[in-house]
């Protein structure tokens, strides 16, 4: 099957799951006595629209950086958690709820703030040419180090925080979010797209050696913080508002890799349409399940499909 035929497979996959979600309901009885065309568009402007738009740009978000990363740092198990952005989000935002800070703009740039400390960081070690390796091995000091701030932090504040919408947070969610929400972080992503879309095709140079790569006329360090700086403007904004939510960076880029196997540049739109149908399929199911609570996105998504990426790789072992 030619990669463009998998490709509108894929969009069309994401429509059905996003009309899906656009209108399906826990409680399908309810939603019937919607019989006013204001309420039931009141209902989907304020409520479902915000969740499936965020949904929609976190799938996708996570997807098409964990790509990326994946393939500068040259190993198969990175991602923005890896290089310290989520922990540093959460940082930020657990700062501002203890400073007291209540208004959503407010938390959110916090967090932006602190994952600005990522592409500092990193500038500073790029420009000693550090190896990727040796990149790795920082992010993980750096988000080893942070989350221990972060468990200390909730440790201190959680007499005068409630404790549960802290961990709430932390679990990942696209509840209680209003359309101006995600409004407020629509500026942030779409610089961190155009950065990663700029020059793509150079990505393709980074499964080569270092030397390859500066005689193909690329400057790597100039490329990997380009690279980090717009995982930060693109996960920063989205972290800060739905929370910690794992695997979408890793699973996708992997599963992708198996259908299309191409470069990378080339594999960045279907990438996106994946994560984003997986968040959107995985919260549809969410709201769907007969509970009297709903089970938090990032802890529905690791205990679903961790299962079934581990299955697939299994399978294709044993190939």
């Amino acid at each position: 099957m030619k990669p463009s035929t998998k490709t509108r497979i894929l969009f069309l996959i994401f429509a059905l799951v996003l009309s899906m979600g656009s209108v399906l309901s826990k409680d399908p009885v309810s939603a019937l006595r919607l019989t006013s065309p204001f309420e039931d568009g009141w209902l989907f402007i304020h409520i479902r629209l915000p969740r499936l738009l965020l949904a929609s740009l976190t799938g996708a978000s996570y997807a098409v950086t964990g790509l990326l990363l994946q393939s500068y740092l040259r190993t198969p198990l990175a991602d923005a958690n890896l290089i310290g952005l989520g922990s540093f989000a959460a940082l930020g935002s657990l700062v501002g709820l203890a400073l007291g800070v209540q208004s959503s703009a407010l938390l959110i740039l916090c967090s932006c703030l602190f994952t600005l400390i990522i592409p500092l960081i990193y500038h500073l070690f790029l420009r000693h040419h550090l190896t990727q390796t040796s990149l790795v091995l920082m992010g993980l000091c750096l988000t080893t180090f942070v989350q221990g701030v972060v468990s200390l932090l909730i440790y201190i504040i959680h007499q005068n925080f409630p404790l549960s919408e802290m961990l709430f947070w932390l679990f990942g969610s696209f509840s209680y979010h209003t359309l101006d929400d995600v409004l407020l972080i629509l500026p942030p992503l779409l610089i961190g797209f155009a950065l990663l879309f700029y020059k793509r095709r150079h990505y393709d140079f980074l499964c080569l050696s270092n030397e390859s790569i500066f005689a193909a006329g690329i400057q790597s360090h100039h490329l990997g913080l380009r690279l980090v700086l717009a995982c930060t403007l693109i996960l920063g904004p989205i972290i800060s508002m739905t929370g910690l939510i794992g695997f979408i960076g890793i699973g996708v880029p992997h599963v992708m890799r198996l259908l299309y196997r191409q470069a990378p540049s080339q594999m960045m739109l279907p990438c996106m349409v994946a994560g984003a149908t997986l968040c959107l399929f995985a919260d549809t199911l969410v709201r769907l399940l007969p509970l009297s609570y709903e089970i938090n996105i990032g802890i529905f998504i690791a205990l679903i499909n961790a299962p079934l990426f581990i299955h697939l790789l299994w399978s294709r072992s044993h190939a």
